[in-house]
């Protein structure tokens, strides 16, 4: 789910997840796993509900917050952004 959030980089439905995103049909048990991992998301700061209610990813700003405490540069965070990215995709 955080992977498709990320790739969408805007404010995503769940239906749109459940579709587009997992390839399934559009169900109660599927949209109770979209709740259960959005609340997952949610614990671990990656995720939030948007203000239309659909998902949104909080992973670049979350990163964005730890690295400038560390007087980080815009182009290393977006390097670290980008390698995780890499690493969420193998």
């Amino acid at each position: 789910m955080l992977k498709f959030l990320e790739s969408q980089g805007k404010e995503t439905k769940a239906k749109d997840i459940i579709t587009k995103g997992w390839n399934l049909a559009e169900s109660g048990s599927a949209s109770t796993q979209i709740a259960q991992y959005g609340k997952t998301l949610i614990n671990f700061e990656f995720a939030k509900k948007g203000t239309n209610g659909g998902w949104l990813s909080t992973l670049k700003s979350k990163l964005s917050n730890y690295l400038l405490i560390h007087q980080a540069k815009e182009q290393e965070i977006e390097q670290v952004y980008n390698h995780i990215l890499m690493e969420m995709l193998n």
